[in-house]
């Protein structure tokens, strides 16, 4: 049994009586899964975002990104990255599909997703939804990737810098392949724009940030 924030189960009962399907995704799972306090609050659904504030009382929406199906939503006081279902096309540029596609499949969204402890799913109807075992890898403290790890990195390379981020944010270990295929495709972080670097790096603490030079990531 995890504890959810009871606001975010009241969005996903609001979802269902309006004849949708929405899930709790991504951080928040994980950090309910391993105890943590979390206010990261991640949704994948199928409601159709220009109509949310319609379908669902108490809901406004602060910001919608048409480009990546997302929106920034305000629910009784809860900030939501409410973002629809989809499916990306393959990579052209580093960290950026080609196109997106909607799915009402959740399996199929957490496709998507970088690491196996990132691709699990939630509903209070159905529960907890790990096709990558994610759930083990919590138990282990593994960082892995759910695709190929040397097609995963070069597909994305901001995945480098993320699976040190929640290394060194959980104490989790890197898994050997995964780190093999980082040694290999590090160099395509040079590819990554300015902005894109910076707002992974943004992310990291000072102290943090001197361990990726002395391990030479950056």
């Amino acid at each position: 049994m995890i504890d959810i924030n009871k606001t975010l189960l009241s969005f996903l009962e609001e979802s269902k009586k309006a004849g949708y399907e929405s899930f709790l995704v991504g951080g928040y799972i994980r950090d309910c899964l391993l105890g943590i306090i979390s206010t990261d609050y991640d949704i994948a659904s199928t409601l159709p975002l220009k109509e949310i504030e319609k379908l669902i009382p108490n809901c406004k929406v602060l910001k919608l990104n048409d480009e990546f199906f997302s929106a920034k939503i305000d629910y009784m006081g809860c900030l939501i990255e409410l973002t629809n279902l989809r499916i990306e096309g393959p990579y052209k540029k580093a960290g950026y599909p080609t196109k997106l596609k909607y799915t009402n499949d959740i399996y199929e969204d957490l496709k998507r997703r970088d690491f196996t402890i990132n691709a699990i799913a939630y509903s209070p109807f159905i529960g907890i939804i790990d096709p990558y075992q994610g759930q083990l890898d919590l138990k282990n403290k593994t960082i892995k990737t759910i695709k190929d790890p040397f097609d995963s990195y070069k597909e994305d390379p901001t995945r480098i810098l993320r699976a040190f981020r929640f290394s060194f944010k959980l104490g989790f270990t890197i898994n050997k392949k995964d780190l093999d295929a980082i040694i290999e495709n590090k160099h395509l972080l040079k590819k990554l724009s300015k902005h894109q670097l910076q707002k992974e790096l943004n992310k990291f603490s000072i102290k943090d940030i001197e361990r990726l030079k002395k391990i030479e990531i950056i």
